[in-house]
């Protein structure tokens, strides 16, 4: 990227910033809003940082509204890219489930298709019959009552095979997925889906904090009687150790959302 062109990518991720301070001033109230504007303008600039390193090509800047078009000069090179890293600072700590659980995330920009997505369990006193599958949704269902934006995981994105749970802190990797074509939204939510798991059986998504790629808020999506309601856990920051590799969705032109990334900003308030 040439000199010229990345002032011209700051000044407007400045801009960005400026317009997020004014819709979410530094007093506004509620955890779940100044997190996520902390996060927004953290991506802003993980923004121009995949721009830069996504395609090996010049990058020719069309400013549409409030999103940015970046333009190749050329044929494209997509390469894998990791776009949410949540895989740096544990908690030593889990989250406790014999339900299907998981955690919303939003990688920066937009226009992912996954490639490897790996996570980690810890597992206590399982008998050998355990298995769990790893799924990525949708957050296109019903909006969680009292809440603003919290809509609850719905369409399935992608579903995998499933695997043995054994005894642990035991690391887990899907790969190959970009043959399946899997079109990540800009928010979506990752789940595991224990089978075989009761009584004293222990499992549990291992806890780490804060996403140095991406971002998450800090609740889990947990289905309990068939219905997904938002957990916390005591204590600690409710976000699941994950990373996500993607390569970008075909194509000579990649939408990256810097106004929708920062219109985001209203997700999951606490309904006045």
């Amino acid at each position: 990227m040439e000199r010229g062109q990345e002032k011209a990518f700051m000044r407007t991720i400045e801009r960005e910033k400026r317009l997020t301070q004014k819709s979410f001033p530094d007093n506004t109230t509620g955890s779940r809003t100044a997190s996520r504007r902390a996060q927004v303008e953290g991506n802003l600039k993980q923004i121009l940082d995949l721009m830069k390193s996504t395609f090996q090509t010049k990058w020719l800047p069309v400013v549409v509204g409030l999103g940015f078009i970046a333009q190749t000069a050329g044929a494209a090179t997509p390469v894998p890219t990791l776009v949410y890293d949540n895989t740096t600072t544990p908690l030593n700590a889990y989250f406790a489930t014999q339900t299907e659980a998981g955690d919303q995330i939003s990688p920066p920009g937009g226009g992912w298709i996954a490639d490897t997505f790996s996570f980690e369990y810890f597992a206590s006193g399982l008998s050998g019959n355990e298995t769990a599958k790893v799924r990525f949704y949708a957050n296109d269902g019903p909006s969680i009552t009292g809440t603003v934006g919290g809509d609850t995981p719905s369409t399935v994105l992608y579903e995998s095979p499933s695997f043995k749970l054994i005894n642990g802190n035991i690391p887990v990797t899907v790969t190959d997925l970009a043959s399946l074509n899997v079109l990540l939204p800009k928010s979506f939510t990752w789940t595991v889906s224990p089978s075989g798991v009761d009584g004293s059986e222990i499992f549990g998504l291992k806890l780490y904090n804060p996403p140095i790629v991406g971002s998450s808020l800090d609740d889990v999506w947990q289905s309990v009687g068939g219905d997904w309601q938002l957990k916390q856990v005591a204590g600690h920051v409710a976000n699941l150790g994950a990373q996500l590799i993607a390569v970008p969705e075909p194509g000579s032109m990649t939408l990256l959302g810097l106004g929708a990334a920062a219109l985001f900003l209203r997700r999951r308030q606490v309904a006045a």
